[in-house]
């Protein structure tokens, strides 16, 4: 199974930016300052997700765009009602008048109630705006699905549209090197096609040959793979906490392995959290225990808490014991469901 990786780009205290990587391609949700990150991994980058486009969390859009010219690229940017509008904007800001050797073809899903809307724009032969070119329904609250992971969204309340998003890594199969061992079996080819005939459903006494020598799908699947779940990593910022947000996030982050949730006041300033519509991190422990995660990442902190974070930590301790800081900036690891196979 493919391994995953995620992490926050500028650590719990710096702008908003999760970056997840499977089989070589990334998405980021949210971009905030972008630029002390790897280009390398930037490059990588084929979906932007947006909660929505507060400057802290849209900055580093230019430097992402920057990243994806100089090749032919397919590029797309998810978010709320008007992210459109602010990604030509942006476009707009640039002078494109030379003919480029490559194309860069950006689309722009606005994620609404029901439906997702689609803009496109092309840079090549200078910039070029087409009008909006479609319009499909959501299929329940998925606003992507590929072969090998989807995205969940659902609404928050900030006081401008934003949204929280859930990665799902679809279920795959370990390979038990120890079976192949004993069955005398070279890795190869076969296991993908093996891998690929189990997750699509085929019948199991398919015959699959691996040197020569004939199998039925079904037992040999059965005797050198193990089904593996996919991992599901649930990001929240910002919002208020209403009881139709609670019923949402809890219902998006639920068995996620990572919660990354903002925690933006302690529960002291709850004036203040309501007034800029942000959680408070006993809210964000509260949502973490009743989602059922592995574990609460918080991030996005006031900076009037900067001589003594941890007083957010042990806040929501109360309410979710599993609860961590990432201190580190740019720190990408594999999710541990993850790190075999």
């Amino acid at each position: 199974m493919q391994k995953l990786f995620y992490g926050l780009v500028n650590g719990s205290t710096g702008d908003p930016a999760l970056y997840l990587e499977l089989g070589g391609r990334a998405a980021l949700f949210d971009c905030g300052h972008l630029l002390g990150f790897r280009t390398a991994r930037l490059h990588r980058v084929r979906h932007l997700f947006l909660s929505h486009c507060h400057v802290d969390h849209f900055f580093g859009f230019d430097w992402l765009l920057r990243v994806q010219l100089g090749e032919d690229r397919a590029f797309a940017v998810h978010g709320p009602v008007g992210t459109a509008d602010r990604v030509a904007a942006k476009l707009d800001g640039y002078t494109w008048n030379i003919d480029m050797d490559f194309a860069l073809d950006l689309a722009v899903h606005e994620v609404e109630p029901g439906v997702v809307r689609r803009s496109r724009f092309r840079v090549k032969h200078g910039l070029e705006r087409r009008p909006r070119d479609e319009e499909r329904a959501r299929a329940g609250d998925v606003v992507l699905e590929t072969a090998d992971w989807r995205v969940r969204a659902c609404e928050v309340d900030h006081g401008t549209p934003c949204l929280a998003y859930a990665f799902e890594q679809k279920r795959g199969l370990r390979v038990l090197d120890g079976e192949l061992e004993r069955l005398a079996l070279p890795r190869g080819a076969w296991l993908r096609e093996l891998k690929a005939a189990v997750l699509e459903g085929a019948p199991r006494d398919r015959e699959i040959r691996v040197d020569g020598r004939a199998f039925a799908l079904g037992e040999l699947a059965d005797r050198v793979t193990v089904e593996a779940p996919g991992v599901r990593v649930a990001y929240v910022s910002d919002t208020v906490l209403t009881d139709e947000v609670r019923a949402r996030v809890v219902d998006l982050a639920r068995g996620a392995r990572s919660f990354f949730c903002e925690a933006k006041y302690l529960e002291a300033d709850r004036d203040k959290a309501r007034a800029s519509r942000h959680l408070t991190a006993r809210e964000a422990g509260m949502l973490a225990r009743e989602a059922g995660v592995r574990e609460l990442v918080l991030f996005h902190p006031s900076p009037k808490y900067q001589d003594d974070y941890g007083r957010l930590l042990r806040e929501a301790a109360r309410e979710f014991e599993a609860v961590r800081f990432q201190d580190q900036a740019g720190a990408i690891a594999p999710a541990p469901e993850a790190a075999a196979g």
